[in-house]
């Protein structure tokens, strides 16, 4: 298999290159529509969100089959399969859509990771909001967490696309670490007693591990997360920015109470155990026998 990078997306270039991956890079959609037809391969995995239809019609005539993640644009109509584990496509027919939460792919790392043992107090809170966090939940997670007048570890995990400038926990009278490019994840997750986080393919990682999720929202796509509620572990509190400083706070207060948390701990590791990559890899390389 070979992994290709548009130039114009830097941060997934280093994201491989930390990781000793071999890839290849790419000036643009034609650049690779016109690598696919000189190369022939028989599978096709595009990881970009909406397609545009005549982008998937163009790598068919490759003689290839499609599979596409994530994608509610046209083009998931033309392809030959496309994996939504985060919602559903009320467009595509149900055989040409792996949708769900057991339909997800994470790091082999949460599949050899143990779930956690739930302790009795909330001591210990991690803070992320993925990749680049365009709507600085960070920030307003801290300012809950000051206004909650939590006195425990705070762990802020910043993606790769998010500048450090502002994430001070001493601003707001907190204590604890800031990391940034954690190459073991799950080993840092499985401090914490409580998670804030957003509704993107956090909580499938999270879920593996037991750990309880209040979440906001980054953006009025993840309002559609089929996986973003209670049954899975999660209380959502809806789009980020129009959740205020109280409301969070009192929330963060709420997840003090065991019993609460023990629940969310226990649906989250019941919904996730039909889940492998395994499994999904199955369901994918199938299409070619279609």
């Amino acid at each position: 298999a070979t992994i290709f990078v548009r130039k114009d997306y830097p941060v997934s270039a280093d994201l491989y290159k930390q990781r000793g991956a071999t890839y290849e890079t790419v000036e643009d959609a034609d650049d690779f529509i016109r690598i696919c037809a000189e190369r022939q391969p028989e599978l096709i995995i595009i990881d970009m969100l909406d397609t545009q239809r005549d982008y998937i019609e163009s790598l068919q005539e490759t003689g290839a089959k499609v599979v596409t993640f994530e994608d509610l644009g046209e083009g998931a109509e033309a392809a030959d399969l496309v994996v939504n584990d985060l919602y559903k496509n009320v467009k595509l027919a149900k055989h040409r859509q792996l949708s769900g939460l057991r339909n997800a792919i994470i790091s082999p790392l949460f599949e050899q990771s143990q779930p956690v043992e739930l302790r009795e107090k909330v001591d210990h809170i991690l803070i992320t909001y993925g990749g680049t966090d365009p709507s600085h939940l960070t920030e307003h997670a801290l300012k809950g967490l000051q206004r909650a007048e939590f006195t425990g570890h705070v762990t802020v995990i910043l993606g790769p696309g998010r500048p450090e400038e502002g994430i001070d926990l001493d601003t707001y009278g907190l204590h604890g670490d800031i990391l940034k490019n954690v190459t073991d994840m799950p080993s840092i997750m499985k401090k914490a007693d409580l998670a804030l986080c957003s509704a993107g393919r956090t909580i499938t990682e999270l879920m593996t591990l037991g750990i309880p999720m209040l979440v906001m929202c980054q953006n009025m796509k993840e309002l559609m997360h089929t996986h973003a509620n209670c049954q899975y572990g999660v209380i959502n509190l809806g789009l980020g920015t129009l959740v205020s400083v109280d409301t969070l706070a009192n929330h963060i207060e709420l997840f003090t109470h065991y019993d609460i948390r023990k629940t969310l701990h226990e649906r989250a590791l019941y919904e996730i155990s039909e889940r492998s990559n395994h499994n999904v890899v199955e369901r994918i390389l199938s299409c070619l026998e279609s």
